[in-house]
Formats: C-alpha cells, structure tokens, sequence
C-alpha cells in the first residue's frame, strides 16, 4: 500500500499518498476526486516516486475559507512541493486537475519536467448557463441540497463517466457520497464545476503560452469532454503529442490503468527535445 499522510500547507491539512523512488510524479485528480487514482498510483510507484494529492476541499484533505480558482490551487500545490522539498515534477491532471495543472505549469515552468493533462477540462463553454447569476443559484442550490446529498442519484450520473460500468470500483460510489457529506466539500466541488465552464478565455491563454513537453490523453467514449477537444489542446500547445485511448470513457484511469501507466511511464523517460516544436498526430492504443 501507498503510505497515507498528512501535511498542513496554508493552514490546510492535507492529505496525500505517497510511495516509490526516483523522478518525481505528482497527480492531480479532478472533481471525480483522488479515488481516481487507485489503480494507477502503486503500479507507478515502481519507476517513480508517486505523490497522489488530495485538493483543499476534495477527499481527505480539509476545506480551505475561501473557493479556489485554478491559479489559487496551483500555488497552494507549489506551497505543498516546497514543504515536501520537492524542486521538479512530472505532472499529470485528469479533467479540472488537468486545467489545474496547465495552469501550474505555465506560472512554474521551473518546476514541471513534463506535462500529462487527460480528458483535461478547460474548453468547454456553458454558453451563459453558469454566468447567468439567477440560473446558476438554482442549478447549484438543487446540485448542493439533492444531488450531491444523494448517494443514488450521484452513482446514477457517475455511470455516464464510464464506457464499461463494471469498471467502477464497488466503494467508489459510497466514498464519494461520504466525502460529498462532509462541511465545504460540497462547495467545493460546485465551485471546480463553476471553474470548469467559465474560465474557457483565460485557459485557451495558458495553453497557447505552455512550453513543456505536454502529452495530452483522449478517452474515445469520453461524453464529459469529447475526444474531439484533443485536437485543439494540441494545437494551442506548441510541444506536444495526443494519445487517444479506446473503449473506455472520462474515468480512463478505472478503465485502463494497465495502458495509462504504460504510456506515462513511456513519456515520462522519453528524451526531450528542447529546440523544436513537435506535434504528433492522434494514436490509437490497443485495448
């Protein structure tokens, strides 16, 4: 097992998992949480030294007083890696933890070797949904008091992030549900969904500025963020490659951990080329 810690960063305690040796490997979940994780962090602990991050207000870790935007929660993940001691990482975000981290690693370029963003978040759009004050209030009020008090009805959603149901863990659903009833985590979560639609401009900026080396990883049965959204993160990012994986939908790391492990790993101690610009074309893994 991964070794379970806590570390105070902020005033926050925060919680993580951590395990291995080597190059350092920092993952940030997204709204789906940290369980997301769980399949791939111990395989990877092999080559890496593996930190499995809880967000301030996600899983494990406390709530912090205020709601984080993407810029606020990539400096407190630089406050953590400096209390951690940690100088360079590679990164790697699933849907908002991939917004998250672009963001991370356009304001501390210093500190990402190379950038892993799958099914990132970032380009949608909700088209005035969420900007209108009025809607938002009662989408978000019926989402904090029914939805997400819901254990049923948050299982039932949760099956369209997955392309094989069978791939979700037996707990997921009763974790999830049990992190949802805790003070803030609500909050928190209806305020990463908030981030997810209204920040498309300013991302589109961060992506277009990217310097890294940046893979960026696709699910082909993704409905949360079509697959199709690959092509124009690869573009906007002038040093990077796609990877489209099949038969396996937003929770790719449940689906297809054997494969994601695989390919980061590949990435990951594949050699840089700091002079050109690359852009390779979508590739298809075996299932």
């Amino acid at each position: 097992m991964l070794d379970d810690q806590y570390i105070v960063v902020d005033g926050i305690r925060t919680h993580f998992l951590q395990k291995g040796k080597g190059q350092h490997l920092l993952l940030i979940h997204g709204l789906g949480g940290p369980m997301m994780w769980q399949r791939v962090t111990e395989p990877l602990a092999r080559y890496f030294t593996v930190t499995a991050l809880d967000l301030p207000g996600f899983g494990d870790s406390d709530c912090p007083q205020e709601l984080y935007s993407p810029r606020r929660h990539s400096e407190f993940i630089a406050h953590v890696l400096d209390a951690m001691g940690i100088q360079r990482v590679v990164l790697i975000g699933i849907s908002y933890g991939g917004q998250i981290a672009a963001t991370f690693a356009l304001s501390y370029r210093h500190r990402v070797e190379k950038l892993v963003l799958i099914n990132s978040t970032g380009l949608l759009s909700d088209h005035g949904l969420l900007t209108n004050k009025i809607i938002r209030t009662l989408v978000f009020a019926v989402a904090k008091h029914i939805v997400l008090r819901s254990e049923l009805l948050t299982c039932l959603i949760g099956r369209l992030s997955f392309y094989h149901i069978d791939s979700r863990p037996e707990d997921f659903c009763a974790k999830f549900h049990h992190h949802m009833m805790q003070d803030g985590k609500r909050d928190a979560w209806l305020n990463g969904l908030f981030n997810v639609f209204t920040e498309e401009h300013q991302f589109r900026i961060v992506l277009s500025s990217l310097q890294v080396p940046t893979m960026i990883i696709a699910a082909e049965r993704d409905i949360t963020v079509p697959p199709q959204l690959a092509t124009e993160f690869s573009r906007l990012i002038h040093n990077s490659e796609i990877r489209t994986f099949p038969e396996c939908a937003h929770s790719l790391p449940l689906e297809k951990p054997s494969d994601l492990c695989e390919a980061i790993t590949q990435f990951a101690y594949s050699p840089v080329n700091k002079d050109t610009r690359t852009l390779q074309h979508s590739t298809r893994e075996t299932p």
